[in-house]
């Protein structure tokens, strides 16, 4: 399609028709076009910055590169979350911060990271 897009010829020779690859975009631009001309109506600039915060938290906790780690960070994460809601509701959502230093500063690879060598 990137072929009919900038030489029509070069993608005819390769056996595309040009209008039945470009038609589906025509159809398809405006559409696309209106709704992110609506999108700021329903969304707003902070709105996953909790999701990314706690997602950042989790992963190094775990050990970055590493997926078993992330899942033993996630799984860390969810029963302290539960027990600091259970108990210290207030404070609840000041667990990724503290986990994260916690971590940081015990571990600094990660639950399960390796140690490396310094040279």
């Amino acid at each position: 399609m990137n072929s009919d897009v900038v030489v029509v010829g070069a993608g005819t020779a390769g056996g595309v028709l040009a209008a039945r690859a470009v038609l589906p975009l025509f159809a398809i631009a405006p559409r696309v076009g209106a709704a992110g001309a609506l999108a700021p109506l329903a969304t707003a600039p902070a709105m996953g910055a909790e999701v990314t915060i706690t997602s950042f938290a989790v992963i190094v906790i775990g050990s970055l590169g590493n997926p078993l780690g992330t899942l033993l960070g996630g799984l860390v994460y969810g029963i302290s979350y539960m027990f600091m809601q259970s108990y210290y509701s207030s404070w609840a959502n000041l667990l990724p911060y503290l986990l994260l230093i916690a971590v940081l500063l015990l571990r600094p690879s990660g639950l399960l990271g390796r140690q490396t060598r310094r040279a």
